[in-house]
Order: C-alpha cells, then sequence, then structure tokens
C-alpha cells in the first residue's frame, strides 16, 4: 500500500471511528422525556496488516519499521557525498600546486564570459 493510500484509509477509519463514537453518544428521547443513552458501538477491529509472504522484498527495504536503519542509510549516503567532496578538493589542491591548473582555466573563464575585474 502506497503512502497515499494509507492515508487515505487512516483519514476514512478517522472519520468511521468518530461517526460511530457521534452516534453512540447522541441520547434518544422516549416518549415520557426519560434521556436513554444509546448502547455502545463495538471497536473496530484493527486494519489488516499485510504478512511478509505478501509483500515484496524491495518494499521491505524502502518502508522499514525502524527508523533507525533509514537514518543510518542517509547517514552513509551523507558521508559518501561529504568524502568525494573533501577528496576532489584534495585532487584539485595537488593538481594546481604541480600545473597552475586553476589559474589558468580561471583566466579562460573570464576570457570566454567577457568578465573583468
Amino acid at each position: 500500500m502506497s503512502k497515499k493510500d494509507k492515508a487515505k484509509f487512516r483519514k476514512r477509519i478517522k472519520a468511521e471511528i468518530l461517526k460511530e463514537m457521534a452516534e453512540a453518544q447522541q441520547v434518544v428521547k422516549t416518549p415520557n422525556q426519560k434521556a436513554v443513552p444509546l448502547p455502545a458501538v463495538a471497536p473496530l477491529a484493527p486494519p489488516k496488516t499485510p504478512t511478509p509472504s505478501t509483500t515484496l522484498p524491495a518494499e521491505t527495504a524502502a518502508t522499514s519499521s525502524e527508523p533507525l536503519t533509514l537514518v543510518r542509510h542517509d547517514l552513509k549516503k551523507s558521508a559518501i557525498i561529504l568524502g568525494s567532496l573533501i577528496l576532489l578538493i584534495i585532487v584539485l589542491a595537488i593538481l594546481d600546486s604541480k600545473f597552475n591548473l586553476l589559474l589558468k582555466i580561471g583566466d579562460k573563464f573570464f576570457q570566454l564570459f567577457h568578465l573583468q575585474l
């Protein structure tokens, strides 16, 4: 079940529960004007959760119930991106110190776009 469908399902269940609670709280007036509350409505059964055999392996990894696994995955991606940026800066610094490459690229950039300082 997709996230959108889950949200719609939860809203529908909540609306049904609220409707039943409102009906349960209504008071029926008898002919002699005595207030008689309606009998309580039986609670709804919890929604059925899919069994592991019905879910796809790709879905179980993406919709893990443990938030720690999701955070761990995001931290790994962030570490990889940050590490690659640091490595790129180090490589550019080494190349610039040997070949003066960045200054030449900057000069070409300024000439190409007709920029002046």
